[in-house]
């Protein structure tokens, strides 16, 4: 591992520079994705600069500064502002048809940064293998002291797909497990995949 001296005689390491570098990039990024006069901006492209926005503020959050290591964090989650949050970014880069059923509130407990790249990376994956002209449906409810996010596609089937279609999955599962909760997947022989994320469910201020 190199290291170098700054003027302050304080001494970076590579991965302290590289997470400086990313927080200084994402942060110019931010400052160009909210500027004055963006209200007056056409509302698709309000709504693109407000979901690139919230990607740059999700890196930040994931790249500690400094020496700070990124520690799990727990705390109530709304699971159904997590999927509106990344469907968003999953329908903006994919080209992809969601929908969402979300009447029944969910609270899960958990570390939101490991909740919202579980919840992307099976969005994405169903995107993939539903393809251009499938439909990726989204529900979340309480089940058993658990928050359940359930999502179904109409592709191929998780036999039936290219290898680099299920790639993220074992992100999912280390995620769901570090908060305590598990994966769940349903495919085949035919058409279409479910995947049921479930982590302990919060309520009445007290995880049960």
């Amino acid at each position: 591992m190199h290291a170098f001296a700054t003027n302050d005689n304080h001494v970076f390491s590579d991965q302290e520079q590289f997470r400086h570098d990313v927080r200084k990039y994402a942060s110019a990024g931010l400052l160009l994705a909210q500027m004055p006069g963006d209200d007056e901006l056409e509302q698709a492209l309000q709504r693109r600069l407000e979901t690139i926005s919230q990607l740059l503020n999700n890196i930040l959050a994931m790249v500690p500064a400094g020496q700070q290591q990124q520690e799990l964090r727990t705390w109530p989650v709304d699971m159904g502002d997590l999927v509106e949050e990344c469907a968003q970014i999953i329908r903006l880069t994919k080209r992809a048809n969601v929908v969402e059923d979300l009447a029944q509130k969910a609270i899960g407990y958990g570390d939101p940064l490991m909740l919202r790249r579980a919840v992307t990376n099976v969005l994405d994956n169903a995107s993939r293998a539903a393809g251009p002209d499938g439909t990726i449906r989204v529900r979340t409810h309480q089940e058993d002291g658990h928050a359940c996010l359930e999502v179904v596609d109409d592709g191929a089937g998780f036999g039936q797909i290219p290898f680099n279609h299920g790639h993220g999955m074992l992100v999912v599962d280390q995620a769901l497990r570090a908060c305590g909760g598990r994966l769940e997947i349903f495919s085949g022989p035919g058409p279409g995949t479910t995947v049921r994320m479930l982590v302990p469910a919060y309520s009445d201020g007290r995880r049960p």
